[in-house]
């Protein structure tokens, strides 16, 4: 999945961006920023809150370093995948420590 994601984000970005090296550079930048965020949902229970935080600073910073806007298709894209996954991982993670938890 994270393989798919990151190349489905840099080609968004080559096309949106301008069809250049540094625009698909930028868009995989953003995935992988992203991906390594999404570790925060590991956390049970706060861990997609804490990763909510965490992506709005990644965006901000994103942002800063390339000088591409933290708006558009590629980073709308980028944001709801990644919450989206992060929310699932979260769930199953806090779903996992529940259950084992009862158990015993």
């Amino acid at each position: 999945m994270p393989i798919l994601y990151l190349m489905l984000i840099a080609v968004l970005a080559y096309f949106e961006y301008g069809k250049t090296l540094d625009a698909l550079l930028a868009g995989l930048l953003l995935a992988v920023l992203f991906t390594i965020a999404s570790l925060l949902a590991l956390i049970p229970f706060a861990g997609f809150v804490v990763y909510l935080f965490a992506i709005h600073m990644v965006l901000d910073w994103f942002a800063t370093f390339t000088g591409f806007p933290n708006t558009g298709l590629t980073v709308t894209v980028a944001y709801w995948l990644s919450i989206i996954g992060a929310l699932i991982i979260n769930l199953v993670i806090t779903l996992l420590l529940v259950l084992y938890l009862r158990r015993r």
